[in-house]
């Protein structure tokens, strides 16, 4: 894991650049709302997202409990 502090989403492209990362995460963005941002070869997306990694085939039960994570219609 690599910390940078960054004043703009400039030099966030250039430190990702120079450490060459296909993916990045960034904490504490203070940009209002959501929306996308291009910035020389990278693309930054933000604002309240849910990003669910794993298997795609797995299978969750429909108790309560998984409710916020799949919704109610699942």
């Amino acid at each position: 894991m690599v910390v940078v502090y960054c004043r703009s989403l400039r030099e966030v492209a250039e430190e990702i650049s120079k450490y060459k990362v296909d993916l990045a995460g960034a904490q504490q963005v203070r940009w209002d709302g959501g929306g996308v941002e291009p910035a020389g070869d990278c693309t930054f997306f933000y604002g309240h997202m849910k990003i669910l990694l794993g298997d795609f085939n797995a299978q969750v039960g429909r108790d309560d409990i998984f409710k916020p994570t799949i919704g109610n219609e699942s």
